[in-house]
C-alpha cells in the first residue's frame, strides 16, 4: 500500500510537471504572438505623439512668453519706485527751498519795517534839526539888527 501512495505520488508530481509545462507554453504563444499591424492604429499613435510633442512645444513656448512679460514687469516695477524716490526726493528739496523762501521773505518784511521805523525816526529829527536851525538863524538875524 505504500508503493502505491509513494507510485501514485510520483504519477501526481509528474502530471503536475505536464500541466505546468502546458499552461508555460500556452503563455508563451501569448506573450510571444505577432500582433499584427494594420498600419491605421499606427499611424494614429504616432499622431497622436506628434500632436502632444507640439502642444507641449507651444506650452513651453508660452510660458517663455509668461515669464519673459513678468521679468519686463518686475523690471518697470523697479523702474518706476527709484523714479517716485526720485521724485519725493525732490518735492521734499523744493518744500524745503518754500521753507527758505518764506523765512528771507520774512526777514526782509521786518527789515522793511526796521527801515520805515528808522526813517521816520530821522524824518522827524531832520525836521527837529531844521526847525532849531531856523530859531538860530532868527536869533541871529535879531542880533545883527
Amino acid at each position: 500500500m505504500e508503493k502505491l501512495n509513494e507510485q501514485t505520488k510520483t504519477y501526481m508530481r509528474i502530471g503536475g510537471y505536464i500541466l505546468a509545462a502546458i499552461i508555460l507554453i500556452a503563455f508563451g504563444c501569448f506573450l510571444f504572438r505577432d500582433i499584427p499591424n494594420n498600419g491605421a492604429t499606427t499611424n494614429d499613435v504616432t499622431e497622436q505623439l506628434d500632436t502632444t510633442a507640439e502642444q507641449q512645444r507651444k506650452a513651453e513656448d508660452t510660458i517663455k512668453s509668461v515669464q519673459s512679460g513678468l521679468d519686463d514687469s518686475e523690471r518697470t516695477v523697479d523702474n518706476l519706485d527709484q523714479s517716485n524716490r526720485a521724485a519725493q526726493t525732490t518735492a521734499d528739496r523744493i518744500a524745503e527751498s518754500n521753507t527758505n523762501i518764506a523765512n528771507a521773505v520774512s526777514d526782509a518784511q521786518s527789515s522793511n519795517s526796521s527801515s520805515a521805523a528808522i526813517l521816520a525816526d530821522s524824518q522827524s529829527r531832520i525836521t527837529e534839526c531844521e526847525s532849531i536851525l531856523q530859531e538860530i538863524r532868527a536869533g541871529a538875524g535879531k542880533a545883527a539888527e
